[in-house]
């Protein structure tokens, strides 16, 4: 009732500065026909909606990057991306050089073994044909001779027989004493490689050992680089994050503005109103900052009858009753006759007195007591 006892024209440029930083997307669907009052304090609503929710999310950007960066190395260490190479490349070569030599070192120990088992296998061979040549030759030379002398003295063979084992039995032993000769020699020749063999593992020893350095150092450099990735990434994040907060406060100071534009606009468009100090937020009425309801009843009864007023200047007849006059003083009652009178409305009015009921007719039309 009291919004249309106050036609206002709502300031459109005026609406659209304020408005002028705000995302259409959070403002309000209006419904046609609402008052101005009603209208500001609906996008009003909406836009400190929006304001309280970037202001939570700025909030919450902000403190996330504080942890972020609390979280985060104070320098990110630099990137160990060329040691690293570098320590790959020399363990690659060591590691290389290493299995070059081991290769070299069996080929030589396998050289070597299978050199001196052929040699001791040759000459093995050679004295064993040696003496089946031997042994064959005598034998035959023995059965040749027994052959022809056998009828003529068998003493002579036997004596023969036993020269013939005599001088086998020695060639045996010249040859056993060959062969052990020639076992001495692969020995010492399997003993020599194997020696060598013992000297390259010792130098591998220390070409290993160098690995094993190498390969460390690379470990450690990957983990360093892991570490700085993940340094530079938490940094990033909270350079996004401080970035982000920053724009959702700038989003907030710029929903500020717009509400103190609005604040502006509704103030400027109070002063239009007929009745001195009245605001209307939402659905609260006040007057002067105080609420409607915790004025004096005069007061009350003055601001009601200034409404009554405005409302009934349009109609057809301009009849206002007013009820609670009875409770005001003479003083606040004369005040109150002048202001309807001023307002040019036919007035009912109940007061008390000390006399019988009675009805007084004015003059002028305008008041009736």
């Amino acid at each position: 009732m009291l919004l249309e006892a106050l036609p206002l024209e709502m300031d459109r440029e005026g609406l659209a500065q304020a408005l002028a930083g705000v995302d259409p997307a959070i403002l309000p669907a209006v419904p046609g026909r609402l008052h101005p009052l009603e209208e500001i304090e609906l996008i009003h609503g909406a836009v400190f909606t929006a304001r309280r929710g970037v202001s939570r999310d700025q909030k919450g950007k902000a403190q996330a990057a504080d942890q972020t960066r609390r979280s985060a190395p104070a320098v990110v260490p630099e990137d160990p991306a060329a040691a690293i190479e570098a320590a790959q490349k020399s363990v690659e070569f060591v590691a290389a050089s290493i299995a070059q030599a081991e290769a070299e070192a069996k080929a030589a120990e396998d050289a070597a073994l299978a050199a001196g088992q052929a040699a001791h296998d040759r000459e093995e061979d050679a004295i064993k044909a040696q003496y089946r040549e031997a042994a064959r030759s005598e034998k035959a030379a023995h059965e040749q001779w027994a052959a022809s002398k056998r009828a003529e003295v068998e003493e002579q063979i036997a004596r023969a027989a036993a020269h013939s084992e005599e001088v086998l039995a020695s060639r045996r032993a010249q040859d056993e004493a060959r062969l052990d000769a020639i076992d001495a020699a692969l020995q010492a020749q399997q003993q020599d490689a194997r020696e060598t063999r013992a000297r390259a593992d010792a130098d591998l020893g220390r070409v290993r050992a160098e690995l094993a350095t190498g390969q460390q150092r690379l470990a450690t450099l990957r983990e360093q680089s892991k570490g700085a990735a993940s340094a530079l990434a938490l940094h990033q994040q909270a350079r996004r994050f401080e970035e982000e907060a920053q724009a959702l406060l700038g989003e907030a100071g710029r929903l500020t503005a717009a509400l103190e534009k609005l604040d502006a606009l509704r103030r400027r468009l109070a002063k239009d109103l007929p009745i001195d100090g009245l605001t209307i937020e939402g659905r609260e009425i006040r007057v002067h900052g105080v609420q409607y309801s915790h004025l004096n009843t005069a007061q009350r009864v003055e601001i009601a009858v200034k409404v009554a007023c405005l409302r009934a200047r349009g109609s057809r007849l301009p009849v206002v009753f007013v009820d609670g006059a009875e409770a005001l003083d003479q003083e606040h009652f004369d005040l109150l006759v002048a202001a309807l009178r001023r307002a040019g409305t036919q007035a009912f009015l109940a007061r008390v007195e000390d006399h019988d009921f009675r009805v007084v007719i004015e003059e002028a039309p305008h008041a009736t007591a």
